[in-house]
């Protein structure tokens, strides 16, 4: 009888223990230290060949185990699980990592997620411990994502240069110039002239700098703006990623006049037949911009300007001849013929330096026809007579010991000397504009044939 109960109580014991599994096991959230893929919030503009969640601990996995990256619903790549540990002086540092065959570019302008499933992983210290659902979110962005710049929108400039003012783009990302960056340079809303730019990167984060190659002054209360053109930088290893147009607005604050342009050549003093004036054509000797609406006009030389005879729209196209840039109005067959005297008449700002130092166009009103030249100021009633003549400027009305200058529209010195006679003949380089100072006269513009 004791034998049997004996063996009866075996039997139970032996069912119980086959109904319970060898080692309870449970599932729990395992936190990384960190995961590749969107760690610190930053997006991921590179390929994707590998992502690793680290955690505190010597781990273990499951052979054949799988992770993915999911963008929604969809599985955009699967790929197997390698675990590795790291012995430290202190602790232990794991790595659970998801290779993917090749390099994957995801498309861009998404958010994404990686998965690990759960109980895969588990601390080789804890092993009745797997790992709950792993998860982490990226985004690969549809554009280089802009940080900040060095100056504040609306801030006041006086000067740009390579120093202490210079101008930067700033991204939070690696990045790269797609080509000759250049940034372009806008008055009062108009493109003006380019500039040069550099992009580069440095721990994680990239910048463009614009490369001024001497300062540039900007005009006290003129708004102004630089721009970045779309397209012109990329993440550093995906061409595909680029930035979207970056702009920085600000205000001239440069205290001082800047230097001023004149044209050195004008058409019409190449004209004979004035029944029909079509085109007429402004010569400089550096790059200009045009600044739109600006208008050019003749009036009948009547010493007062109130006779307007014909306008044009200076076009914004600035051509080049003989290397020469210029400037066109097409005054479309104005008739002129009925008049003896007339005088151009450029306003101010029409024009802008295109390269070199910032310098803008100075309004003038020049002569032509029977008249050449034109003073700006009530003269003396002894004052100097200054005319044209052919390859020379002619000089009459001077007193002995009298001072002359002649310069270029440039603003080169071209002669000084004081009159020996009441008469002067200078000879000039070339036919073009000349600024003549005579004694007793202000400053006067001739054009020379």
């Amino acid at each position: 009888m004791k034998m049997k109960n004996y063996l009866m109580m075996l039997c139970v014991a032996a069912a119980v223990m086959t109904a319970l599994p060898a080692t309870a096991q449970s599932y729990e959230p395992f936190v990384p230290v960190y995961c590749s893929a969107g760690y610190g919030g930053r997006p991921v503009v590179a390929p994707v060949s590998e992502i690793t969640f680290s955690f505190y601990g010597s781990l273990a996995g499951s052979d054949g185990a799988t992770g993915r990256i999911m963008r929604g619903d969809e599985i955009m790549a699967e790929g197997p699980i390698e675990v590795s540990n790291y012995a430290g002086q202190k602790r232990t540092q794991s790595f659970a990592t998801i290779r993917f065959d090749g390099e994957l570019l995801l498309p861009k302008g998404y958010d994404y997620t990686v998965v690990v499933p759960e109980g895969v992983l588990w601390f080789e210290d804890n092993p009745s411990v797997r790992n709950a659902e792993l998860t982490a979110d990226f985004t690969v962005p549809a554009a280089v994502p802009p940080a900040d710049h060095s100056i504040k929108d609306g801030s006041a400039v006086a000067t740009l240069d390579d120093g202490l003012n210079s101008v930067t783009f700033y991204y939070r990302i690696e990045t790269k110039d797609l080509g000759d960056t250049r940034v372009t340079l806008l008055r009062e809303g108009v493109p003006v002239r380019t500039l040069p730019a550099k992009t580069t990167y440095d721990w994680d984060l990239g910048q463009t700098w614009v490369v001024s190659e001497e300062p540039l002054h900007f005009e006290k209360g003129v708004d102004y703006s630089l721009v970045l053109p779309a397209g012109s930088v990329s993440a550093l290893y995906r061409d595909d990623i680029v930035n979207e147009e970056l702009r920085i607005n600000f205000t001239g604050d440069y205290a001082e006049p800047l230097p001023v342009i004149n044209w050195t050549w004008c058409s019409l003093f190449d004209e004979s037949d004035l029944s029909c004036i079509g085109d007429v054509k402004l010569y400089y000797d550096r790059a200009v911009s045009v600044m739109p609406g600006k208008m050019v006009r003749i009036y009948e030389n009547n010493g007062r300007l109130d006779n307007l005879l014909a306008e044009a729209e200076a076009e914004t196209e600035v051509t080049r001849e003989d290397g020469l840039w210029v400037v066109t109005a097409r005054f479309g067959g104005a008739d002129l013929s009925a008049y003896s005297g007339y005088a151009l008449v450029t306003p101010d700002d029409m024009v802008v330096s295109a390269d070199g130092e910032m310098a803008v166009g100075k309004g003038s009103v020049t002569p032509f026809g029977t008249t050449t030249g034109i003073g700006t100021a009530a003269e003396a009633t002894d004052a100097p007579a200054v005319t044209a003549g052919k390859g020379c400027i002619i000089i009459n009305n001077v007193k002995p010991g009298d001072r002359i200058d002649v310069y270029t529209a440039a603003g080169m010195h071209v002669t000084s000397f004081a009159a020996d006679t009441d008469n002067a003949r200078i000879g000039v380089p070339g036919k073009g504009i000349y600024v003549v100072k005579a004694a007793r006269k202000p400053a006067q513009r001739i054009c020379v044939n």
